[in-house]
């Protein structure tokens, strides 16, 4: 399997932003992760997601930022995932979880 990325950007009008921070809203990082999902599926590696290990979220996502996600296969059914923003910040990072992995 390679590495898969995928460009997104979370809209001003996406529903779980109003009353996150209001006057200056971020994007919740359950949104993030949602996006994370998505990028597995497109990304043909979605063997079954049992989940998350060792989220971290470092850096705000403002809404109608870019943001890069990066999928990184590795070994014991785990793949390593890393949102950047354009200019390079780390957003969020950590490991995904498959089935039958360790």
């Amino acid at each position: 399997m390679d590495a898969f990325q995928r460009c997104v950007t979370i809209g001003e009008d996406h529903p779980a932003l109003p009353g996150h921070f209001p006057g200056q809203p971020v994007v919740p990082g359950v949104v993030i992760l949602d996006e994370v999902v998505v990028t597995l599926k497109e990304g043909r590696m979605d063997e079954g997601l049992a989940g998350f290990q060792g989220v971290k979220c470092l850096c705000p996502l403002l809404p109608g930022e870019p943001m890069v996600i990066e999928l990184i296969p590795g070994t014991s059914g785990q793949i390593t995932f890393t949102c950047t923003s354009e200019g390079g910040d780390t957003i969020a990072q950590g490991r995904l979880r498959l089935r039958g992995g360790v």
